[in-house]
């Protein structure tokens, strides 16, 4: 890989924070501050950990992707995962892209895509 691509990724914030709000990719260490996500090892914030989300509990609204928990709805809409203050947005495994707005939480998602089996 070119130097400049490897420092390009290695560039790439494991997090962000605002005052409504964690997001990151996979969750955060459930035993670690989440407002401290410089102790984070990088990979439970890119990768997870098994505790996420069920052991979280912490007063911050963490946002995450990673897990393909979708929350399916009565007519098989998937919709976020919510588990005490994490929001898991991972949808895409459905065919649907989801978004969330802070802090009203407006809710925006895609529309349904086809799923399919990838050509091998």
């Amino acid at each position: 890989m070119p130097a400049a691509h490897r420092a390009f990724f290695d560039g790439l914030l494991t997090h962000y924070q605002t005052p409504d709000c964690i997001c990151v990719h996979a969750g955060v260490h459930p035993s670690l501050p989440a407002t401290d996500l410089q102790v984070h090892p990088r990979d439970s914030l890119v990768w997870g950990v098994r505790e996420f989300p069920d052991a979280y509990d912490g007063a911050e609204v963490v946002v995450y992707g990673h897990w393909n928990n979708a929350k399916l709805s009565a007519d098989d809409w998937p919709m976020p995962r919510i588990v005490g203050q994490t929001v898991g947005i991972d949808t895409i495994a459905h065919g649907v892209l989801t978004a969330m707005r802070f802090p009203d939480r407006r809710l925006y998602q895609s529309a349904r895509y086809a799923t399919r089996e990838l050509d091998r």
